[in-house]
Parts: C-alpha cells; structure tokens; sequence
C-alpha cells in the first residue's frame, strides 16, 4: 500500500504542475537538457515524499501527545482505580512507543528535507552542501532553514521525559508552526498565517488521534479491548468533532482568502489540490459522522457493542487522512489564484537591476530590466577578471529559486547575442518576493562555475 501511495504522490505532482491555459505564458522559453531537468523532477519528488512522511509524523506526533492529556488520561480516570491503573499502563506504554517512533521519523524525515532543499535552492551536490557553513547558511538565512530547525527542536523536546503535563501539548502545538512558516499563508498576512496553524493543529489532533485510539486498543484480550473502547471512544468523539469544526471553519476562511472565483479550482496548480484535497476530505467526513452518530451511541448501551465495526471506520479515517496529507505535501510553486491576479499591476518597480560578482575564474553582470513582477528581460556579460568579454563561446543559465519556496527552482537558457553577451525575457519572475538568481557559466574544457544574486522583486523594492 506505501509502494502505491508513493506513486500516486509523483503523479499527483506532475498533474497538480500542469501549466493552466491563463498561465502558460509564465512558463520559460527554453528548457534544461534533459539529464538535468529529470534529475531535478526526481528531487522535487522526493522532496514531495519526504513532506509527506513529515506531515504524517508530525501529525502522529502532535496528535499522540493531545490524545493522552485530553483523552486517555481523563478516560482512564473515569473507570475503576484498578481497571484503570491496569489498562492504564500498558496503553501508555504503547502510546510512549508511538511518539519515540514518530518523532526519530520525523527527525530522519528533517535531516533528510534538508539535503533535497539545500540541493534545489542553492543548486549544489550534497557533498558541497555537506560544509559547515553552506549547512548553516541554509539553515539560518533561509525560511525552510528556519522551519527545519523549529521542527526539529521541538521534537527533541518531545521525546524528552516532561516535567509539567502541559508542556507536550504546547510544544506540539509550536512545533506545527514550523510547517505555517513555509506555507502560503505565511505570506498573507498574520490572519491567515494564525488560520493555517490552527487548521493543522485540529487536522493533527483528529488524526494523529485516530492512530493513537488504535494504538491504544491493540490490546490482546477482548475484554479489555471493550473496557478502553467504551471509556475512551465517547471522549475522543467529542474532541474530534470539536477539531472537525475548527477544520471547517478555518478550511472555509482560507478558500474565500484564496480561491477568488469557482472558475480557480481548475485554472491554477493551488485550486486543482485544494479541490483534490476537498473530494477526498469528504468521504473522511462521512466515516467520521457515522462513527459519531451511529457507531459510538452504541458502544456502552449495546449487549454486543460493535467493537470491530467501529475499528473498521476508524481504519478507514486513518488510511483518507494519509491520502489528505499526501495531497497537502504536493509542492505547488504556483501562488494561490487570489495572488496571481495583481500579478500585471504591481506597484511600479525600478526600470532595471544592475548586479555583478565573481564566478570563479570569471566575473559576471547581471542586469534585469523592468525588475517587477511579470515580464522581464535578463541580460548578462561574461568576462575575464580584466573585465574583457569572454572570446570564446559560453553556455549560460540562469536558475531562479524564491527564497521561501525552493522546492520548484526555474531554469532559463541565455541566448548569445556577441561577445560574451548573452540575453533572453522571461515571465519567470511572476511573483513578488526575495528571490536567488544563480547565474551558471559553462564552458568546454572548463569547470562550471556560478555566481549568486540575492533580490527582492516587487513589493518591498526601492
């Protein structure tokens, strides 16, 4: 079942990136050979796959740690001191062991998203990124840098034994904000950054909480299988329904934010998965409803409560919410449809961009003329270290990689125009931001060298 859910991510990647009619102009004019295109698709996916076993662990984890302060423990203390101290510990152990799990996953997971977007964004082997300091360049000048660590920090915290019970459900709730500070949100404003962090927190206190109850119940005798299910089923019930509603109402907020007409669910990349996301999020709903309304009333009044069909829908949930944050682990480079509107009448920007630096044995000029979001035309001069054009014929690139989302880098090729000039417009720029303008001089016989641009495109520009 993972090798299949494996495939369908790649799948889902390459559909949910298929250029739209409205926006296939903002695609480059000259593809990258094709040894390195599919080399850098084959990291955009496996950077997909880490996400999402990412999403998965962190959700299990975070969950796990709600569920025993909200459910388990409050449940255990409504049953009789002995049945309760007797069920109690094996049914924390096994939750002890589903953290430990998730969280050295999670931190494998981590260490792991870090050499993919390393790689993707300052388009360098692992054995470059692998140096003290272009590790930490990574990690501290970057936004995905900064979610790493915030990740990973607070999953070592909670593998630590806690002295005070309120601290694993504070430092899961933290640790999630980790995925809100490279999401769109994180770029629409505090409101909607506050709305993706509580729609993930409920999403990982419904999930993660589903894995758990099972956990919990992967008991041996059937006896005491129907004791926890009857204290525990009701309670988790209710703070499922609780999470469903916040899911609902922060879910609704968000689409309104980004999705301006119906029309975007099937022009961009963002609507086509929030509509995916949407088709499979229903049948999740129903087995939940039915677990709710028809399932649990009957677990404590019936002579034979229907143990293993409530274990079956809750299955069934475990296995929908995977395929949910599959969908939610798909990188999307494209902005969300509301972003992509005012695209063509951004603020003015300066009429063109001038930067230049060394490139190895050479230097580079980069000049980019409107520099605002949209069209613009990138020219650039290769020369000796005396500043005489390069005689000899070059191949030059220019990869584009905005800071806050390197998982989807752009590569354009430059055309020559004369001695050691070379030129091409793109619409690649579409989007405003801090961008990395890698300028990448390749020569026959030669090594490859680079050079690397920082700049802010549209708001922000002076």
């Amino acid at each position: 079942m993972l090798a299949v859910l494996v495939c369908l991510a790649i799948g889902l990647s390459l559909w949910l990136a298929l250029p739209s009619p409205a926006s296939a102009h903002t695609h480059v004019e000259r593809s990258t050979p094709p040894t390195e295109a599919t080399f850098r698709d084959v990291r955009t996916s496996l950077l997909m796959i880490t996400r999402w076993i990412g999403f998965l662990a962190a959700f299990l984890l975070v969950g796990s740690v709600v569920f025993q302060a909200t459910v388990l423990g409050p449940g255990l203390g409504s049953m009789h001191p002995q049945e309760g101290w007797r069920l109690g510990e094996g049914a924390a152990a096994r939750l002890r062991a589903l953290q430990a799990d998730a969280a050295i996953g999670l931190l494998a997971i981590l260490a792991a998203e870090v050499g993919l977007q390393a790689s993707l964004l300052l388009e360098a082997p692992l054995s470059y990124q692998a140096t003290g300091a272009r590790l930490w360049q990574f990690l501290v000048e970057t936004t995905p840098g900064w979610s790493v660590l915030i990740k990973g920090s607070l999953a070592l915290v909670l593998m630590l034994p806690p002295s005070l019970n309120w601290i694993p459900p504070l430092a899961g709730g933290m640790l999630l904000s980790g995925f809100t500070l490279t999401a769109h949100a994180a770029r629409s404003g505090p409101l909607a950054a506050a709305a993706d962090w509580v729609h993930l927190l409920a999403a990982a206190i419904w999930i993660g909480g589903l894995a758990s109850l099972l956990v919990v119940l992967r008991t041996g005798s059937r006896e005491d299988r129907t004791l926890l299910t009857q204290a525990l089923a009701p309670r988790f019930s209710t703070v499922a329904g609780v999470s469903l509603g916040v899911l609902v109402a922060s879910g609704v907020y968000m689409t309104l934010l980004y999705i301006p007409v119906v029309r975007a669910f099937i022009d961009t990349p963002y609507g086509r998965k929030l509509l995916l996301k949407l088709l499979i999020v229903t049948p999740l709903v129903g087995l939940g409803v039915a677990n709710r309304f028809l399932i649990v009333p009957r677990l404590t009044g019936a002579l034979h409560p229907p143990i293993r069909r409530f274990l079956r829908l809750v299955r069934g949930e475990v296995w929908l919410a995977a395929m949910v944050a599959l969908v939610v682990a798909v990188p999307v480079s494209a902005p969300p449809a509301s972003v992509r509107a005012p695209i063509a009448s951004a603020a003015p920007a300066r009429r063109h961009v001038t930067l230049s630096g060394p490139a190895g044995d050479v230097r580079v000029r980069l000049s980019l003329a409107p520099a605002a979001p949209g069209r613009n035309r990138v020219a650039v001069v290769v020369t000796d270290r005396r500043g005489r054009p390069l005689a000899s014929p070059a191949r030059v690139l220019l990869r584009l990689n905005r800071v806050d989302d390197p998982s989807a880098p752009v590569t354009v090729r430059l055309i020559r125009e004369g001695r050691g000039r070379y030129a091409v417009e793109t619409a690649a720029l579409a989007v405003s931001g801090k961008w990395a303008l890698r300028v990448v001089v390749r020569r026959k016989g030669r090594q490859t060298v680079a050079a690397v641009f920082p700049l802010q495109i549209g708001e922000g520009v002076r």
